[in-house]
């Protein structure tokens, strides 16, 4: 009977492959390692949810888009109250601050200054960004549910920037070229 039992043990262990089974352990070891270390270092001592995090994370987009938005507008402001000259000091010693940086957020501030449905549905500042391009019309569109370069908002929101980028490039040349042959 004990000899049986040594050859059933040995029977369902003959096909295991040891080293891969130690490989494995291994790499699951350090799997958990490397996530210990994140959790740790970013997590806020809850357990980790991917829906919780994905709502987290589009929070932060959009806040990251309004503060955009808020510091083109508080330096549009700036620009207005100091003298000529000093607002690139201003930026770039004081703030930190790009020229361009700068002028490119102050655009955005006037461009959606009357534009509520924009700057709630894009949550990304990049992609924010890359919409001051568009004339006042194709934001007046988009901005009441209609369409640009035959996208939504929400499909303008998924994209990345330099799919956005190309799309609204396409579009300009489309309309460059409708101009042309009127």
């Amino acid at each position: 009977m004990a000899n049986t039992k040594k050859t059933a043990a040995k029977d369902a262990t003959s096909g295991v492959d040891s080293k891969a089974l130690a490989k494995a352990a291994v790499e699951q070891d350090e799997l958990m390692r490397r996530i210990n270390i994140i959790e740790s270092e970013y997590g806020d001592g809850a357990e980790f949810e991917l829906e919780k995090s994905i709502q987290k994370t589009q929070i932060h987009l959009a806040n990251s888009a309004t503060s955009m938005l808020m510091a083109g507008r508080e330096l549009v402001r700036i620009k207005e109250h100091i003298p000529h000259g000093d607002f690139q000091e201003v930026t770039e010693k004081r703030l930190g601050m790009s020229k361009r940086t700068c002028q490119r957020f102050m655009s955005a501030a006037v461009k959606f200054a009357n534009t509520k449905q924009i700057t709630s549905a894009i949550q990304g500042r990049s992609n924010l960004l890359e919409l001051v391009t568009l004339d006042d019309d194709d934001l007046k569109a988009l901005d009441e549910g209609g369409t640009v370069a035959g996208l939504v908002l929400d499909e303008i929101d998924s994209m990345t920037t330099s799919e956005l980028r190309e799309q609204l490039r396409e579009h300009k040349e489309n309309l460059k070229k409708e101009r042309l042959k009127k």
